[in-house]
């Protein structure tokens, strides 16, 4: 295996059992916005709109810690991957690199 499989491979076994934790919950709180009568704004502070908030800003810190640890890798030279797509990816009419949202 090589250096950056094993990184790869440590990424995965570390950020898996995270998501797998996230999901559920996440899924069972949009079920139930989803059935509720009145939907106030998420921007309320209802204990369901605050927890939402919670799992998705650690889905979005997971996220971000993957793309970052990539741009750091020289952003995957070589792979066909979809996040080595994105960031090669250009605007067809400008052909400039296409900004990141995150930053």
């Amino acid at each position: 295996m090589t250096e950056e499989a094993a990184r790869v491979a440590d990424d995965i076994d570390e950020v898996v059992p995270r998501l797998q934790e996230l999901m559920p919950t996440l899924g069972d709180l949009a079920l139930a916005r989803a059935l509720q009568v009145v939907k106030l704004p998420l921007s309320w502070p209802p204990p369901r709109a605050r927890r939402i908030g919670q799992v998705r800003a650690s889905q979005y810190e997971i996220v971000d810690r993957i793309i970052a640890d990539r741009q750091g890798r020289a952003a995957g030279k070589g792979k066909e991957d979809l996040l080595s797509r994105l960031f090669a990816a250009e605007d067809p009419k400008t052909f400039e690199s296409l900004s990141q949202a995150w930053e």
